[in-house]
């Protein structure tokens, strides 16, 4: 039993080693908004079909897709947003013709937004993505962290600092199929607005209601201050 857990973990963690995460927030005129997480979990599957038969049991077989689903609908994050006084429309669907997974919720405040994203909301990578979450960096942060604060015309975005999980780690010392710059991740936060003036002192694209980062696991883990992004809006 054991061994079928390590198992399941380490294919979970080699597909999202060589995976994208793709993060976005976008905000309405009034601040209200949407949080979307997408990620492929074409690659998984395919794992998933080749498995050996005998590697579950009788009584616990091996996780298909529909189990794999079923457990991200199920999964604590998901259940504490849907209780989040603010946050509505709570999904997460499988598109079955392309394999990718899409999360969204939406937000009525900043307050809601940061509440939301500290229960896994998407403020962490993977963030909100059950069982797949456990193979994820993870921040060590206070749940009152705020992600977002506005002041005037200002909204300053954070990242909390991340770190590895041991098995992930270890795994990307000994597997060179498990290399930190397979695994992307992709920031996305848009405006209804037009933005000014962006400050920062990470490497941000902006464009005129939009700013993106990308980075990999390996750039993220060498940064010595996590990602800090201050907008001006129009």
């Amino acid at each position: 039993m054991k061994f079928r857990y390590l198992f399941v973990f380490s294919l979970a963690a080699l597909w999202l080693s060589s995976c994208t995460i793709q993060q976005h927030v976008h905000f309405n005129r009034d601040l209200s908004g949407k949080v979307t997480s997408t990620i492929d979990m074409s690659m998984l599957k395919t794992m998933m079909s080749q498995m050996p038969k005998d590697s579950g049991t009788s009584s616990m077989p091996m996780p298909n897709m529909g189990m794999m689903m079923d457990s991200l609908s199920k999964s604590p994050e998901m259940s504490k947003i849907k209780d989040i006084e603010g946050i509505s429309n709570v999904k997460i669907n499988m598109d079955k013709k392309t394999n990718v997974l899409t999360m969204s919720y939406d937000f009525k405040n900043i307050d809601a937004l940061n509440r939301a994203m500290a229960q896994g909301g998407t403020g962490a990578p993977g963030g909100g993505m059950g069982m797949m979450s456990q193979q994820m960096p993870k921040p060590s942060t206070p749940k009152d962290f705020k992600y977002f604060t506005k002041r005037g015309r200002y909204i300053t975005f954070r990242m909390p600092k991340s770190e590895v999980p041991k098995e992930m780690e270890s795994g990307m010392k000994q597997n060179p199929m498990m290399s930190g710059e397979m695994m992307r991740f992709e920031y996305k936060i848009s405006f209804e607005r037009k933005i000014k003036k962006v400050k920062t002192e990470n490497n941000i694209f902006k464009s005129d209601n939009y700013i993106e980062y990308k980075t990999n696991i390996e750039e993220l883990m060498k940064e010595k201050k996590p990602l800090e992004v201050k907008i001006k809006y129009r």
